[in-house]
């Protein structure tokens, strides 16, 4: 079987995540590009990786099938440019950009050059909600009516490292509605189709070394049916529950209890 080749750009804390599983499928030989020197050569002897580079001019040197952006969120659309240029198949880290600058124009590079590109979002590949939305859509519950989600966890707990990533500024993907709530908005929109318009309540509540959101509520129109989104990142129990109420049943999703 042809092993394919899969670039990761960036390998911080979800970059090294997805290094580290594409390496153990034992399907795909592996390289990465990371600026900070310490954290390069850390990781590269960890995996015994040894196409490790400084730069993406020097990756785009050596042939890539795939790539995984996972830089900072301002520049996912630039890095994500070049590499659907050089016809690489693309994986974006959430978000795919904190504007729509530049957006347009690589869907035109993807269509033109055929490639596959997605966004990192694994709650559509989840068999439960997966089960939920054919469920939905074969409309043995009738009508989609509402949505409703509700989120929460112990930031602190789960993701100690926040204070000195992302986290420190909105500007760099920072905050409770760049990070966790764009996982629930698509999974929502996956479920019971497109938001039209919406208003939000966010604020920062307890996060300590942090001034970005941590706690939003969010209502929505999905063309008839009927949103409400609430998030928030410091309650001490895990939860992440999705109900839809349509106008002959209901059909709840809870990942946290599978």
């Amino acid at each position: 079987m042809h092993r394919r080749r899969v670039l990761i750009v960036g390998v911080g804390s979800i970059g090294e995540r997805h290094l580290r599983c594409f390496g153990l499928t034992g399907r795909c030989e592996t390289g990465f590009c990371e600026l900070n020197d310490r954290l390069r050569s850390e990781v590269a002897s960890r995996y015994s990786v040894t196409d490790a580079f400084s730069g993406l001019d020097a990756a785009l040197q050596k042939s890539w099938d795939a790539a995984v952006v996972c830089t900072p969120a301002p520049v996912h659309i630039p890095v994500a440019q070049r590499l659907a240029s050089a016809g690489v198949h693309l994986l974006v880290e959430k978000p795919l950009s904190t504007s729509t600058v530049g957006v347009a124009e690589l869907i035109r590079t993807v269509n033109e050059k055929k490639l596959l590109a997605s966004v990192a979002y694994p709650y559509r590949s989840h068999p439960g909600l997966t089960a939920m939305r054919e469920l939905i859509l074969s409309g043995r519950l009738g009508k989609p009516l509402q949505i409703v989600v509700q989120a929460g966890q112990n930031f602190p707990f789960f993701r100690p490292a926040y204070r000195e990533i992302y986290y420190t500024d909105r500007a760099k993907g920072g905050g409770a509605i760049q990070d966790a709530l764009t996982h629930l908005l698509d999974a929502g929109q996956w479920l019971v189709g497109p938001i039209d318009r919406v208003s939000v309540d966010a604020a920062h509540q307890a996060l300590e070394g942090t001034t970005v959101e941590d706690t939003v509520h969010l209502i929505a129109r999905q063309g008839p049916v009927m949103g409400i989104y609430s998030l928030n990142q410091f309650q001490y129990f895990n939860e992440s529950m999705m109900t839809v109420n349509c106008d002959r049943g209901s059909a709840r999703f809870s990942l946290t209890q599978g």
